[in-house]
């Protein structure tokens, strides 16, 4: 079975060698925006750093080329190094200078996965730039997909953080919750909730009207009341008492 590293040299000699020659593409850039490819991946394959395993990936190539290279293959045909991209498989190259350098496949719809991964962290991107050693304006750019990850020390970055959120992820699903689990969640979606707020507050005053249009104000009130009483076993007795509200967005679900 050829190696990753071959199968990533063929794909970039064929799609070179197919681009040179076409007419419909002025340019790479050109090519991603039409093929609606993440910023700076089509590079990455056509200079043969990656592959283009990911099957939707794959479609798109093989429609815009017809490079058999490019073709999808069966599920069950698809050798090792074909897996999906979104399993983070890592991989090695043969030793050189005596040391074994690591390779990680990140998924090809990145930006998805990476909002995806932040918010199960419950983490801002300050917070999580920090933590992991990256560049907040980078971490932005890669969760936005005008960007794709190419430095080793980015990759790495970016793969711990699918990985730690998929195992928290993982972790959760398989325990009950308790009392720390459930007020973990709630912090967590106070931080979500925050990040999807900031759009309003920094937008033309007609965003907002849309949000006070969609979101029930009783819904906000019945909230922010119950998130108070929390923090004082009186005063929560006593709005348990008088509380006999339904939330409205409830019942339009």
């Amino acid at each position: 079975m050829e190696s990753s590293e071959s199968h990533r040299g063929q794909e970039a000699a064929a799609l070179r060698k197919w681009f040179s020659s076409q007419k419909r593409f002025s340019s790479w850039a050109a090519m991603e925006r039409a093929l609606n490819i993440t910023k700076d991946y089509l590079h990455l394959i056509k200079n043969g750093k990656r592959r283009a395993v990911d099957p939707g990936l794959r479609a798109k190539l093989y429609d815009a080329t017809g490079l058999d290279i490019f073709k999808p293959m069966p599920r069950n045909l698809k050798p090792p190094e074909a897996i999906a991209e979104r399993d983070i498989l890592p991989r090695t190259k043969p030793k050189r200078r005596g040391a074994q350098h690591e390779i990680m496949e990140l998924p090809f719809d990145l930006s998805k996965e990476l909002a995806l991964a932040l918010q199960r962290l419950g983490l801002t991107i300050p917070d999580c730039a920090t933590r992991y050693g990256i560049s907040p304006d980078t971490l932005s750019k890669y969760k936005r997909g005008a960007r794709h990850p190419s430095s080793a020390k980015n990759v790495k970055a970016i793969a711990a953080i699918l990985k730690d959120a998929q195992t928290l992820q993982s972790a959760l699903l398989k325990k009950p919750d308790n009392d720390y689990e459930k007020a973990t969640k709630v912090k967590k979606l106070l931080v979500m909730l925050a990040d999807e707020l900031e759009f309003f507050k920094q937008n033309a005053e007609s965003t907002r009207e849309t949000f006070r249009r969609v979101v029930p104000g009783e819904d906000v009130g019945y909230i922010t009341t119950l998130l108070r009483a929390l923090y004082n076993e009186d005063q929560f007795q006593r709005w348990l008492l008088f509380s006999k509200y339904q939330m409205k967005s409830k019942e339009e679900d």
